[in-house]
């Protein structure tokens, strides 16, 4: 299979099948769908609610462009519940995004308000 080269237009590359990616590369190789099983747990696996609201407030604290001094974060049966206020909407947005790598959540209830940045 050839496949055009955006960074060298005048030349085409022969793609590898993923499983060779994976032999050379240790991982699957970028653009290559691979069908895998990352993500399937044991039957009957649950994560409980204290390792993901662990992993959250991690991910929150880490990240450096969302404010979490003012985050309130709590879970229940898997559903992640963000509270409190920040900055903008942009760091609402941003919040609720760096979730998205977390296993376990079922869903993110963004109930984040922004700050009155108006003084009166």
């Amino acid at each position: 299979m050839l496949r055009y080269n955006n960074t060298y237009p005048d030349r085409t590359f022969t793609a590898r099948p993923a499983h060779v990616n994976e032999y050379i590369y240790g991982a699957p190789f970028m653009g290559q769908n691979n069908i895998g099983h990352q993500g399937k747990g044991p039957k009957k696996y649950k994560r409980s609610d204290n390792n993901i609201l662990e992993e959250v407030c991690d991910l929150l604290m880490d990240d450096s462009e969302v404010d979490a001094s003012n985050i309130e974060v709590s879970v229940q049966e898997g559903q992640v519940y963000l509270s409190g206020s920040v900055d903008d909407r942009e760091m609402k947005r941003r919040a609720e995004r760096i979730l998205d790598q977390v296993s376990g959540i079922k869903d993110i209830r963004n109930l984040l308000l922004l700050k009155d940045t108006k003084m009166h």
